[in-house]
C-alpha cells in the first residue's frame, strides 16, 4: 500500500553515450576488463519514487512493452539490494516513464537502477551517510552502474567500477540515432574474441582540453564491438554511414553494444542541420538532439 501523504519525487534518469570502447582482456569470471571515455546527454527516462509497505514498480512510456516482467526489471533488482544491504523490510513504490530505448547501448537501465538506488537510500536511511560498494553493485547488479551512481562523464576501467569523474569537459553537440533495434548486451560481448587492446593512449584533462585536440584524441580511440554488431545487424553501418554525411560530423561511433549510433559537433547549427538531414532520410528511425553533460547530478 503507498503512503498517499507522501507525494512523489520525480528524478531524471539520464542516458550515456561510449566516446569510446576498448576491450583490454576478458577475464577469468567471463568479464570484460575496458577502458571507455562515457559521457551523459540530455535524454532521459523519469522516475517517481513514494513511500510504500512494498517495493513495486509501473512502467509507462513509448518503451514500455519491450520491457517484459516488471518483476525481473533491473529496478526493482536494485531495490531489493539496497534492502538487503541496509537489512530493513521498507517498501517503495517506483513509478518509470521510459523515453531512453531498451538495450539500445545508451545505459537506460543502468541509469534506472543507480537512480533507484539514490532514492532508496535517501526515503530509507535519510539521516545517515550510506557508502555504496561499487564493486559489488558491478557484480551483482551490471558493470555500468557504478558510473551512472558518480553523476559525472567520466573514464571508466575494469569492468565498469572504476569511475574517474572528468574535471571539465568541452561543450560539444550530438544527433542520437537508433534504427528501432534492441541488441543483447551480453551477446555481443560472448562473441567479441580480439583483438584487445594492450596499450592504450590515456585521456587527460590536461592535454585534451581544446575541441581540436579532443578529436584528434577520440579518432586514435575505437569502440571495439563496432564490428560484431555490424555483423548481427547490418544497418548499424547504414547508420554511421548516414551520419558521416553531416555536416560538421567531427567523430561519428556507435556507442557501448549498440545499436545506437552518435554524430558530435562543435556547434548547435551543425547539430541542427544534420538533424534535419537524417530525419528526412529515415523519419522511422529514432533520432534525438543533445548537448554533452559533464555532470548530471
Amino acid at each position: 500500500m503507498v503512503d498517499e501523504k507522501i507525494s512523489g519525487n520525480l528524478i531524471q534518469s539520464f542516458s550515456k553515450i561510449n566516446l569510446y570502447l576498448e576491450i583490454k582482456k576478458k577475464l577469468s569470471n567471463g568479464y570484460h576488463e575496458i577502458e571507455s571515455l562515457s559521457v551523459f546527454t540530455d535524454i532521459h527516462d523519469n522516475l517517481t519514487f513514494r513511500s510504500s509497505n512494498n517495493i513495486s514498480l509501473v512502467v509507462n512510456g513509448d518503451e514500455k512493452n519491450k520491457l517484459g516482467d516488471t518483476h525481473e526489471n533491473i529496478i526493482i533488482k536494485a531495490a531489493k539490494l539496497i534492502q538487503e544491504i541496509l537489512k530493513i523490510d521498507k517498501g517503495i513504490a517506483i513509478t518509470l516513464d521510459k523515453r531512453i530505448p531498451v538495450a539500445a547501448g545508451l545505459g537506460g537501465g543502468s541509469s534506472n537502477a543507480a537512480v533507484t538506488i539514490q532514492e532508496c537510500v535517501k526515503l530509507w536511511k535519510p539521516k545517515e551517510k550510506i557508502k555504496i560498494d561499487s564493486n559489488e553493485i558491478a557484480y551483482k547488479l551490471g558493470a555500468d552502474i557504478p558510473f551512472f551512481l558518480k553523476g559525472s562523464s567520466a573514464l571508466v576501467g575494469g569492468i565498469g567500477e572504476k569511475v574517474y569523474p572528468l574535471n571539465f569537459f568541452p561543450k560539444l553537440y550530438s544527433i542520437i540515432v537508433n534504427p528501432k533495434l534492441h541488441i543483447s548486451t551480453n551477446i555481443i560481448y560472448s562473441s567479441f574474441k580480439g583483438p584487445f587492446i594492450t596499450n592504450p593512449s590515456k585521456f587527460s584533462n590536461v592535454k585534451q582540453t581544446t575541441n581540436e585536440d579532443l578529436f584528434a584524441y577520440l579518432n586514435r580511440r575505437k569502440n571495439c564491438l563496432t564490428n560484431i554488431v555490424i555483423q548481427k545487424e547490418p544497418i548499424v553501418r547504414d547508420v554511421l554511414d548516414l551520419l558521416c554525411q553531416t555536416h560538421g560530423a567531427e567523430l561519428v561511433r556507435m556507442s557501448g553494444s549498440g545499436p545506437t549510433c552518435f554524430a558530435l559537433y562543435s556547434n548547435r547549427q551543425d547539430m541542427d542541420i544534420a538533424y534535419n538531414f537524417i530525419y528526412n532520410k529515415r523519419p522511422n528511425w529514432w533520432i534525438k538532439k543533445s548537448q554533452i553533460r559533464l555532470k548530471v547530478s
